[in-house]
């Protein structure tokens, strides 16, 4: 991937400004059936974050200003734990929602593996997103991509690069403005205001 040193837009700007005071933070909770080890796990997510470089930036602030940046990122952490009660996952997912990224060059990703015990016949894995980077649909992207390259691992076949994809823009850049017809805006809102609110 090219280098990247891209400041960052209004909205993912508003979402590192909230996960300044603590918040924007995107957690899910997956449970996986199956055997699947670390280091397979591992393995898949490291081809994820090869192939999206949104994976492969932190965040820099330089004259008022926040910035993506890619020279030098880390891999995305893999945590390891072996529950002591079912209910761990959540406890944990709970914990994450409250723990900030870290400054350094470190992904705004990271993750943890709760074994049963083990055997490794199911996991639950707990992803852990900065809110700039994902929304809701590229989170369901992520968990999939991941189990994907996780089922060719176990299957044998020899994945150990993938084609890495174009850094997208900025998500104000994607909307197109001219579309949005604002008269028609306008006349529904009157239309609302005009209607009597019948009680029932």
């Amino acid at each position: 991937m090219k280098s990247v040193n891209r400041k960052l837009a209004l909205l993912e700007k508003f979402m590192t400004l909230g996960h300044e005071v603590g918040g924007g933070l995107i957690v899910n909770v997956v449970y996986l059936e199956g055997f699947l080890t670390p280091d397979t796990v591992k393995q898949a997510l490291k081809l994820v974050q090869q192939r999206h470089p949104i994976l492969q930036v932190y965040i820099v602030e330089s004259n008022d200003e926040f910035y993506f940046q890619s020279e030098g990122i880390t891999a995305i952490p893999l945590q390891i734990i072996y529950k002591q009660d079912d209910n761990e996952a959540i406890k944990f997912a709970e914990k994450e929602l409250h723990t900030k990224f870290t400054n350094g060059k470190n992904p705004l990703c990271r993750l943890t593996i709760l074994y049963p015990d083990s055997h490794h016949n199911s996991c639950e894995i707990i992803m852990t997103f900065h809110h700039g980077i994902v929304d809701g649909i590229s989170c369901m992207q992520f968990i999939d991509e991941l189990a994907f390259y996780c089922q060719q691992i176990t299957d044998g076949e020899n994945v150990s690069t993938v084609e890495s994809l174009k850094l997208l823009p900025p998500v104000e850049d994607l909307v197109n403005f001219n579309i949005i017809n604002e008269k028609a805006i306008e006349n529904h809102q009157l239309t609302k205001e005009k209607q009597t609110i019948v009680p029932q």
